[in-house]
């Protein structure tokens, strides 16, 4: 008889612990989109400050030996961060599918390649 009636209070359990289950990937689903928002209003900021380094490389006008060197080293800093920058943008979409959001584009960072 025992058994009988724990059989009939399984489902319930199940159901109130699925229930649980449920309100807790949603609060975590909404923690991470949170801090896929705030990573993606900070990403803005960095990316104005590469298109002003780029628009201060387009400015290079001096070519003597010393001067090459340093613009070069400026020109490659720029090109590493740019690359970095594309990879954000790469992890960002793939979140933003996992969540069902509509995938950011950054015509900004395109114009700079």
């Amino acid at each position: 008889m025992s058994k009988f009636w724990d059989l009939k209070t399984r489902p319930q359990e199940i159901r109130l612990n699925v229930g649980e289950g449920q309100r807790t990937a949603q609060l975590q689903e909404e923690k991470l989109t949170s801090q896929l928002e705030l990573e993606k209003d900070k990403f803005l900021k960095e990316l104005k400050e590469l298109q002003g380094e780029f628009a201060f490389i387009r400015l290079f006008k001096e070519y003597s030996k010393d001067k090459v060197k340093d613009n070069a080293s400026v020109a490659m800093s720029l090109m590493d961060r740019i690359y970095k920058s594309l990879e954000k943008v790469k992890s960002f979409n793939e979140r933003e599918a996992l969540f069902r959001i509509a995938l950011s584009e950054y015509q900004d960072l395109d114009k700079l390649l």
